[in-house]
């Protein structure tokens, strides 16, 4: 960076900035730099209940705006096997080659661009090739060295640094070069990567960062602060907080400093729509019936489920509507309760501009996504990762196929945006599941795609790691990216996240099925936009327009209110002659003995005929 790149960083950093005891900050490579984050806010509210001057400074959002906004989401949606975001410090934190990849790879790659690592076996699981990052990391590279003396100057006594995502290593670079100007402070982290044996390896690797933080992290922190302000501290680095047991008792974050810095930092490049996050519950219903096998929401404390009362959450989104014009809020949620579906969204009514994102179980009925509409919930996350029952009875995902069918149909029907991922390479997966949704997807076109076609993860806490056995895994071990993200001393094996491993696969043994899975889901993402399967109302006929099929004419099917009846709802198969009728004309298709209507058609007019 030049001399005038360096004045730039030092100034727009200070005039972020007030003054005060603790300073939390959200370092870069989160997911995302077009949102404020949950925890920073939350812990900056308890410090000032303890009488601290607290601010929060994102780190994300200032280096978004050097590298560019495009350039910096890319990043965080690169593939996670990657772990870019770990990569673009690994030099700055360990003194690793860049990127985690030795020079002499890197010289015959940039020698021979013929040279790059082969294909991976599956296009849609692609290997990593350093060279187009290869600017970017010595960016950051920079960056690390030129934030620290700026925030090392302002003199705050405890540094917080959010360690979640792919954020271990420019946390540690950053604690690294803050403390060899400023000894005295106090450096805690704390976050998704700091579980259970995860703070014990960055402990190990680091003996710079005073104090760890695990799991729920607001009762422990405060009793840390009520301990510091009287001049004690804890005997121990790795500190473990409680499940909060009344979600009423929270306090309402102040995220001012984020859309001030997003103002700050972007300038006359900032977003019209931000977003921030906000949560209703924690925990997880379903996982305490029964976990996802590959889910790594973590051990029973973090599956505890708990919620905010609807009153709650009416005024504090009240509350955040005022405050704060035109956004996003995403949930943090795992899934809200099914009480909020009677009890809040019927009734919550928030101002235009103002809209939602949820994760939920996908098990929704109409009136569900109806009254989740009327609440300003624009786009969900449902979990659907299949679409035969056998492959989500091999996940444990607790739904039928029949059910992710009508969740896609209904979200269409009332324009609920919905983000999910198609999974492969399962274990104990067969062939034949895969070649049936093949046969399925043509049938979808006119309804939201996957937004990825994605192998399975083994993640730390879920079931694949905790009991492989259960599932034929043998030879369990840290993804590969771990080897060269953190140096030769660490044990990667607590700091993993992420583990490969040997297990009985269908669609491994037969690449050719998924490859043409990849170009049926590549059709349905390129298509789906442009084609329609839909009913309405032309005077007393209901007529249905299908422009799902290019080799055939667009296609008008019309019918009276008690034909339309049985074409239209979602039921148990009878064989009907209008069910067989519907068949035929791939209107509907029959999963799990159930007979699911494909044709979309207004809430109203569904809810008529669903009567």
């Amino acid at each position: 960076m030049t001399q005038n790149e360096d004045k730039n960083i030092a100034s727009r950093i200070n005039s972020a900035l007030s003054g005060g005891d603790v300073l939390f900050i959200v370092p870069p490579f989160s997911r995302s730099c077009l949102g404020a984050m949950l925890d920073p806010h939350l812990l900056q509210s308890i410090s000032i209940d303890s009488g601290l001057g607290a601010e929060v400074l994102y780190l994300n959002v200032l280096l978004a705006s050097m590298i560019g906004i495009d350039r910096f989401e890319k990043t965080g949606n690169a593939p996670r096997s990657w772990m870019v975001g770990e990569r673009l410090f690994a030099r700055a934190a360990h003194a690793l080659p860049q990127l985690g990849v030795p020079q002499e790879e890197l010289f015959a790659l940039g020698e021979n661009k013929k040279k790059r690592p082969s294909p991976a076996p599956h296009p849609v699981d692609p290997q990593f090739d350093p060279l187009p990052w290869l600017d970017l990391e010595e960016t950051c590279f920079s960056f690390s060295d030129q934030v620290a003396p700026v925030v090392a100057a302002r003199g705050y006594k405890i540094i917080w640094l959010n360690i979640g995502w792919e954020q271990i290593n420019c946390a540690l670079a950053l604690i690294d070069r803050i403390k060899s100007a400023a000894p005295d402070t106090l450096f805690m982290i704390g976050g998704l990567n700091c579980e259970a044996a995860m703070a014990r390896g960055i402990a190990a690797m680091n003996s710079n960062v005073d104090y760890i933080f695990q799991g729920e992290i607001e009762a422990a922190y405060a009793q840390f602060l009520k301990g510091y302000t009287q001049g004690k501290r804890p005997d121990h680095r790795i500190l473990r907080g409680g499940p909060v047991k009344d979600m009423d008792l929270l306090p309402l974050p102040d995220y001012a400093a984020y859309f001030h810095q997003a103002d700050l930092f972007f300038e006359d490049k900032r977003p019209e729509k931000l977003a921030l996050a906000y949560e209703t519950s924690r925990g997880c219903w379903k996982g305490q019936k029964q976990r996802c096998a590959f889910c790594g929401l973590s051990c029973d404390e973090r599956i505890q489920y708990r919620f905010k009362s609807p009153a709650k959450v009416r005024s504090e989104l009240a509350v955040i509507s005022k405050k704060y014009k035109n956004i996003i809020v995403f949930m943090t949620d795992h899934t809200p309760p099914s009480s909020y579906y009677r009890e809040l969204f019927p009734t919550l009514r928030l101002p235009d501009g103002f809209s939602m994102r949820y994760q939920l179980v996908a098990a929704l009925t109409l009136k569900d996504l109806i009254n989740l509409k009327k609440a300003s919930v624009n786009r969900i996350q449902p979990g659907i990762e299949a679409l035969t029952t056998p492959l989500l009875n091999a996940i444990h995902k607790g739904v039928k196929a029949h059910q992710n069918l009508a969740l896609l149909r209904n979200a269409m029907s009332t324009n609920i945006f919905v983000y999910w991922y198609l999974l492969w390479g399962l274990p104990g997966d067969r062939p034949e599941d895969y070649e049936k949704t093949i046969e399925l997807i043509p049938l979808l076109r006119h309804l939201q795609p996957p937004e990825l076609l994605a192998h399975v993860r083994f993640e730390k806490f879920g079931l694949y790691v905790e009991r492989p056995e259960d599932y034929g895994i043998t030879n369990l071990q840290p993804e590969k990216a771990y080897a060269v993200i953190f140096p030769e001393n660490a044990d990667r094996e607590k700091l993993a996240f992420r583990y490969t491993g040997d297990y009985p696969c269908g669609s491994h043994d037969r690449p050719d099925i998924i490859q043409r899975l990849e170009q049926e889901v590549r059709t349905w993402k390129d298509s789906w936009r442009a084609v329609s399967l839909v009913m309405v109302l032309f005077w007393d006929q209901y007529v249905i327009h299908d422009t799902r099929f290019a080799s055939q004419s667009h296609k008008t099917y019309s019918m009276d209110r008690d034909q339309a009846k049985e074409v239209m709802r979602h039921c148990r198969y009878t064989g009907s002659r209008q069910q067989e009728w519907a068949l035929e004309h791939k209107l509907a298709i029959i999963a799990d003995a159930h007979y699911v209507p494909l044709v979309t058609a207004s809430p109203q007019l569904l809810l008529e005929l669903e009567a």
